[in-house]
C-alpha cells in the first residue's frame, strides 16, 4: 500500500505539472473559451490538412495501442493484479486534495468496475501485435490513454520515452490532446481543427514514434508515418496568401460553446447566405462584459480563414485584421476562487493609432489607397467603447466614407451605429446553458455531470453570464468551490466580489451613459434607482409620474440606456438587466432614508394606478359604449386601457371646447392629449387624434393653421393603421380596424382630393365591413361609390363605374336595413339612383 501511494503521489505530482504545463500553453479565457498564446498563424486546418492528419493519427494509433499494451501486461500479467493496481490508486485518489483528482475520480472508478473485460480487451491488443493479425474487438483510445497515463509512473516512465520531451509534463498533455484530436477526427464535418492542435498532435505522435520500438510498427512502417508528418507540417506551415495579424492577437482561442447560431448569423453578415451574396458594409458584436463577443469573432475568423482555404476560387479576402482596445479582464484565482480585474495594454488606444497600424500591417503609405490596393478586406475593432466619444465619432465617419469592399466588424458593450447588429446574451434559456454547462465540463475531462437541481441553480445565480460560469465551473473542476458556496457568493450583496464583477460588466458603459444624458441636462440616476426598486417592469407612464419628468424625456433616457443593455425593454416596458440591477443596488442607491422615501412614493403610485384600474373597469362594466369600445380596441395592458379611457373621455372635452369657441380650453386639452400619445402607440390614440384634430379644423379656431391640421389628420390616421398592422395586430379585422379603414378614405376623398388612395382603403374597409348590420356597412358604399364615380370622371375607365354600379345596387338591395339603421337612403338615391345603370 505504501509503495501504491507513492506512485500515486507521484502520478499525482505528473498531472498537476501537466496541468501547469497547460496552462501555460493553454490558459482559459474568462468568457468560456480555452486559448493558447500564439506563436504563428493560426486557424482551421482545410479539408484536404484533415484527412492527411486523420491518416497520421489512425496509423499511428496502432503502434501506440501494440506498446501501451505490452507494456502493461509485462509488469501486470492479469486482471487480478490490475484490480488490485486499481484499487490502490484510487485509493490514493480518495485521500487526495490535489487538483486533478476529481477529474480521474469517475474514470477510474468504471475501469475498476470494468476491469477484466477492459484486462481482456488489453490482452487481445498485445497478442494482435505479437502475431500481427486482427483481433476485431480492442480497447477505445480513451481507454488505451486513460491506462497510460494511470500507470504512468509505473509502466511508461522510462528515459527513453520521456527524452523525446522537455518534461513528463508536456508528455502527459500531448497524450490527452492526441485523444481528443482523434475523437474529433473520427467525426468528418462535425469539428474544425486548429492548425496549433494539429501541429501539436503530428509532434506527439513523431516523438512518440521515434522513442518505441520499432517492431510495435506492424501494421504502417515508422518511416511511412515520418514521411507522412513531414509533409503535412510543410503543408500546414505553407506562407498565407492573406494578409492577416493573427499571429500578434494575446489571445487564441481554441474552444467555443453553444455559439452555433451567433456564428451563423455573423458568417450571413459578412460573407452572405446561400444563393446571394448581399452582405454587411459594417456589423456590431454588442453585449456587456464577460459575454463573449471577442471569442465569437476570433473564432469566426478562424472558421473564415479555412473557408476561404477550402474555397480559394469562390471566396477571396487580401487582408484580415483584428485590432483590439481590450484593457482588462477578469480573472479568479485557481486556488482561492477570489476574483479579480487584471489590466492589460491596449493594443490600439484611439483612431489614429488605429490608422497607423493599419497602415504599417497592409504596408501602405497613406489610408486612403486601402480600397484601391485591396479587392476584399475585413478590418475587426474590438472593444470600441474604450474609446473616447471623438475617435469613436472619427471610427465611425471612417466606416462610411470606406467602400464596401473593405468591410468591419465592431465588439461593444453598448448598441452602436452599424449596418447590421448581433446581440450577444448570456445564457437565459436554462437548456441552452445547461448543453453550455455539459459541454464545457465534456471538454475539461470532469467526469461528474450536476445534476439538473445544481445546474438550475448556477444558472439563476450566475444570471447564465459566460464568465462567471466558466470561473465558477473551473472552480469546481478544481475542488475549491462547491456549487453552493458559488451561488452564496454571487448573492445580489454589498461584497468586494460581487463590487468587481459590477465593475467589470459595466466598464465603460454605465458610468459614460450617466455622464454623457447628465451632459444632456437629464437627471438619469433618480429614474435607474426607481427602476431598480420597482420590483417588476415599468411602463413609461410610471416613470414620468414617479420620477416628475415628460413622457418624452422618460423615452429619451429610456432608450438611450437600453442601447448601453442597462435597461431591456419588452413591449412597452422596461427593466433593468439582471446583472445592472446589482451594480445600481452596489453602487447607486441613496442613504436609508432617502431609500425609505422613494420606496414610499413607488408604493403609493402603484395603489393610485391600482385604484384607477378598478374604476375604469367599474366603468366598462356600468357602460356598454365603453365596454364594446375597449373589446374591439382589444388594450394589451392596463396602460393601454387607462389611455384609451382618458382618449375617449378627452374628446367630449374637446367637442365642448370647440362649441364654446374657447381656444385656450382647446390647446390646454391638446397638450394633455399628447402626454397621453406619448406613453403608448396603441392605435386608438391615433384614431382618436385624427378625430380631434378634425373637431379642431372644422371649429374656425385655427384658420391659419389648416394646412398643418390636414397633414396632422393624415399623419394620425396613418400612424393608427400602422400600429394594427405591425404592433396590435390582434385589432386586425374587427369593426374599428374597418371603421379606421372606412374614415381614413373618406378624409382622403373629401378633404384630400385622392380617390385613388382613398379606393385602396375603403376597398379594405368593405373586406371587414361586409354585412349590411350597421350604418357604417352604408356609409361606407357612399363613400365607395363616390370614389368611383370620380375616377371614372378622371379616367373614362369603365372598370370604375362598373364597381360604382354594383355598389349601388348593394346598398339599394339592402334598403330596409339601410333605414333600420338611419342611413339616408334618400340622399343616396338622389346622388346616384339615376347612375346606377348608366355608362
Amino acid at each position: 500500500m505504501v509503495a501504491a501511494h507513492q506512485q500515486w503521489l507521484g502520478l499525482t505530482s505528473g498531472l498537476i505539472r501537466a496541468y501547469t504545463y497547460r496552462q501555460c500553453i493553454a490558459p482559459k479565457s474568462a468568457n468560456g473559451t480555452i486559448y493558447v498564446i500564439n506563436n504563428g498563424n493560426e486557424m482551421y486546418i482545410d479539408i484536404k490538412s484533415t484527412f492527411d492528419l486523420d491518416k497520421i493519427v489512425k496509423k499511428f494509433e496502432v503502434a501506440f495501442r501494440s506498446y501501451v499494451a505490452d507494456e502493461l501486461i509485462q509488469a501486470i500479467p492479469n486482471a487480478t493484479q490490475l484490480q488490485s493496481e486499481i484499487a490502490s490508486i484510487q485509493t490514493g485518489f480518495d485521500n487526495s486534495t490535489f487538483i486533478l483528482a476529481s477529474r480521474y475520480k469517475g474514470k477510474i472508478g468504471q475501469i475498476k468496475a470494468n476491469h477484466d473485460a477492459i484486462f481482456k480487451q488489453v490482452e487481445l491488443s498485445r497478442n494482435s501485435y505479437l502475431t500481427q493479425t486482427y483481433p476485431g474487438d480492442v480497447p477505445y483510445v480513451s481507454t488505451i490513454v486513460d491506462i497510460f497515463v494511470l500507470f504512468f509512473e509505473k509502466c511508461y516512465s522510462k528515459h527513453s520515452l520521456v527524452r523525446n520531451f522537455t518534461s513528463a509534463e508536456e508528455l502527459l498533455y500531448s497524450v490527452n490532446s492526441y485523444h481528443r484530436l482523434r475523437n474529433d477526427l473520427s467525426h468528418p464535418g462535425s469539428k474544425q481543427i486548429l492548425v496549433e492542435d494539429a501541429a501539436l498532435v503530428s509532434k506527439f505522435v513523431k516523438k512518440i514514434s521515434e522513442a518505441i520500438d520499432d517492431k510495435y510498427f506492424w501494421f504502417t512502417s515508422r518511416a511511412d508515418l515520418i514521411t507522412l508528418i513531414a509533409d503535412f507540417s510543410s503543408s500546414i506551415n505553407s506562407e498565407p496568401k492573406i494578409i492577416q495579424n493573427i499571429s500578434e492577437l494575446p489571445l487564441q482561442h481554441r474552444k467555443l460553446f453553444c455559439r452555433e447560431d451567433e456564428l451563423q448569423r455573423l458568417h450571413d453578415y459578412i460573407v452572405g447566405k446561400d444563393g446571394y451574396r448581399r452582405v454587411a458594409g459594417s456589423v456590431i458584436v454588442y453585449g456587456y462584459g464577460g459575454i463573449g463577443k471577442t471569442a465569437l469573432v476570433i473564432d469566426f475568423i478562424f472558421r473564415l480563414l479555412k473557408e476561404i482555404a477550402d474555397a480559394s476560387e469562390t471566396l477571396q479576402f487580401d487582408c484580415i485584421l483584428f485590432y483590439s482596445s481590450k484593457e482588462e479582464f477578469l480573472r479568479r484565482m485557481e486556488t482561492s476562487g477570489e476574483r479579480y480585474i487584471q489590466k492589460v495594454d491596449r493594443q490600439i488606444a484611439s483612431f489614429d493609432h488605429l490608422i497607423t497600424s493599419l497602415c504599417r500591417d497592409l504596408d501602405i503609405e497613406s489610408i486612403d489607397s486601402l480600397d484601391s490596393k485591396f479587392n476584399r478586406g475585413l478590418i475587426v475593432v474590438d472593444n470600441v467603447e474604450t474609446f473616447c466619444p471623438t475617435d469613436k465619432e472619427k471610427l465611425f465617419d471612417f466606416i462610411k466614407s470606406t467602400p464596401r469592399n473593405i468591410q468591419f466588424i465592431l465588439t461593444s458593450r453598448s448598441e452602436e451605429q452599424c449596418e447590421e447588429k448581433l446581440h450577444i446574451e448570456e445564457y437565459r434559456e436554462k437548456e441552452k446553458g445547461k448543453r453550455f454547462i455539459r459541454e464545457y465540463l465534456e471538454f475539461e475531462e470532469f467526469s461528474t455531470q450536476l445534476s439538473d437541481t445544481e445546474a438550475d441553480a448556477l444558472l439563476s445565480a450566475s444570471k447564465g453570464n459566460t464568465i462567471i460560469l466558466v470561473q465558477s465551473l473551473n472552480s469546481i473542476i478544481n475542488q475549491v468551490s462547491t456549487v453552493d458556496e458559488i451561488v452564496a457568493s454571487l448573492a445580489p450583496v454589498q461584497t468586494k466580489e460581487a463590487r468587481i464583477i459590477a465593475d467589470f460588466m459595466y466598464k465603460n458603459t454605465f458610468d459614460s451613459a450617466i455622464r454623457e444624458l447628465e451632459e444632456k441636462g437629464y437627471t438619469p440616476r433618480n429614474l435607474i434607482i426607481i427602476a431598480s426598486l420597482y420590483k417588476e417592469p415599468i411602463d413609461l407612464y410610471s416613470i414620468s409620474q414617479l420620477c416628475g419628468i415628460d413622457i418624452g424625456t422618460a423615452i429619451e433616457i429610456c432608450n438611450y440606456i437600453t442601447k448601453c443593455l442597462i435597461f431591456i425593454k419588452v413591449g412597452e416596458y422596461f427593466s433593468l438587466n439582471d446583472f445592472a440591477s446589482n451594480f445600481i443596488f452596489i453602487k447607486m442607491l441613496p442613504e436609508r432614508i432617502e431609500l425609505s422615501k422613494i420606496k414610499d412614493r413607488i408604493a403609493n403610485h402603484k395603489n393610485r394606478m391600482n385604484e384607477k384600474i378598478k374604476s375604469l373597469d367599474d366603468k366598462i362594466c356600468s357602460n356598454s359604449r365603453i365596454r364594446d369600445m375597449m373589446d374591439d380596441w382589444k388594450p394589451k395592458n392596463y396602460i393601454d386601457k387607462i389611455i384609451i379611457a382618458e382618449c375617449f373621455d378627452g374628446y367630449k372635452g374637446f367637442i365642448a371646447a370647440t362649441k364654446q369657441k374657447d381656444k385656450t380650453l382647446c390647446n390646454n386639452l391638446l397638450r394633455e392629449f399628447n402626454k397621453n400619445e406619448m406613453i403608448t402607440n396603441h392605435p386608438y390614440v391615433q384614431y382618436q387624434k385624427a378625430q380631434i384634430v378634425r373637431q379642431l379644423y372644422n371649429s374656425g379656431l385655427y384658420e391659419e393653421d389648416r394646412d398643418r391640421l390636414i397633414k396632422s389628420i393624415e399623419r394620425a390616421y396613418e400612424d393608427s393603421l400602422e400600429s394594427i398592422e405591425f404592433g396590435y395586430p390582434h385589432v386586425r379585422n374587427t369593426r374599428s380596424h374597418g371603421a379606421v379603414q372606412l374614415f381614413f378614405g373618406a378624409f382622403l376623398l373629401e378633404d384630400m382630393k385622392d380617390a385613388s388612395r382613398s379606393i385602396r382603403h375603403l376597398e379594405e374597409a368593405a373586406k371587414i365591413l361586409h354585412s349590411p348590420t350597421s350604418k357604417l356597412y352604408f356609409d361606407l358604399r357612399f363613400y365607395l361609390a363616390s370614389a368611383y364615380s370620380e375616377m371614372f370622371s378622371k379616367t373614362r375607365d369603365r372598370a370604375y363605374s362598373a364597381s360604382r354600379n354594383r355598389t349601388v345596387k348593394d346598398v339599394l338591395s339592402n334598403e330596409a336595413a339601410a333605414i333600420k339603421n338611419r342611413f339616408n337612403i334618400h340622399r343616396f338615391k338622389r346622388t346616384f339612383g339615376t347612375k346606377a345603370y348608366s355608362a
